[in-house]
């Protein structure tokens, strides 16, 4: 298929185990088991991983695929695919059309007035050239902070945020600790172990955009710490940081609110 799979990276033998960790499931049968990398180009859409390039097909007119420059496929040795893993590279960008707003003006405050309005600690960055404009309540229990280096976007739209620029971060009340082991496990490439606030956190680096007619997925920073009586290792709150920068950069913007 156009702009599809353009080589096979490698193949390499795998255990059952191996498979379910990244699939969730453990696929039938005791024979041996077959990891085909394989690049192009991909198109993730409902459930469901296809070979394709730019334009888009009909099909995905009035939807957001995420696009995908490799692809894992597990085989048996028959030959059968047992199950697919990736990890998105690139957002298609609205075909025709503006970026629809994410949030509703309702639920958009300044910063400094989002703390009256929800129970978890709102993350304000002090690193330059960012500043902290304008937070998104997405209820009593999360807030969304984003920074830019000029002027919030028209419409307010997370990836438009990113190509500006700019970056978010995003805390998030959780009643018990996350499995930060268990997440890297089964989601490593893309994400590495990292370091940050003395927590151990999950971090991955841009994606690139692949031609004009998408964004680069932006960089990830994901950590979780302890609040008031959360010292016990349970309740606490999930931070995460977004933006079109490295893992590096993003551990220096968490460091410094």
């Amino acid at each position: 298929m156009p702009r599809g799979p353009t080589s096979l990276l490698s193949v390499v033998p795998v255990l059952a185990s191996d498979i379910e960790r990244h699939i969730g499931r453990r696929p039938a049968g005791y024979g041996d088991f077959w990891r085909l990398e394989v690049s192009g180009r991909f198109l993730a859409s409902t459930g469901s991983v296809t070979p394709h390039g730019v334009p888009y097909p009909e099909e995905l007119h009035n939807e957001t695929p995420i696009v995908a420059n490799e692809v894992w496929l597990y085989a048996d040795n028959e030959g059968g695919i047992v199950g697919t893993y990736w990890w998105p590279d690139a957002v298609r960008k609205p075909v025709a059309s503006v970026p629809r707003a994410d949030y509703e003006p309702d639920v958009c405050v300044h910063p400094d007035d989002a703390a009256s309005r929800v129970d978890v600690p709102v993350p304000k960055p002090s690193l330059e050239p960012w500043a902290p404009l304008l937070a998104a309540i997405r209820g009593p229990s999360e807030v969304i902070v984003f920074c830019v280096t000029e002027n919030v976007p028209d419409p307010l739209n997370e990836m438009l945020v990113y190509a500006d620029g700019g970056i978010s971060v995003r805390a998030t009340a959780e009643a018990q600790r996350p499995d930060v082991d268990g997440f890297l496990r089964s989601h490593q490439p893309p994400y590495r172990k990292v370091q940050v606030r003395l927590a151990n956190g999950a971090g991955r680096d841009p994606g690139r955009a692949l031609g004009p007619q998408t964004w680069p997925w932006p960089g990830e920073l994901r950590w979780w710490e302890p609040r008031g009586s959360g010292a016990d290792g349970k309740a606490g709150v999930s931070y995460e940081v977004r933006g079109n920068v490295p893992v590096s950069v993003l551990v220096e913007v968490a460091e410094s609110f």
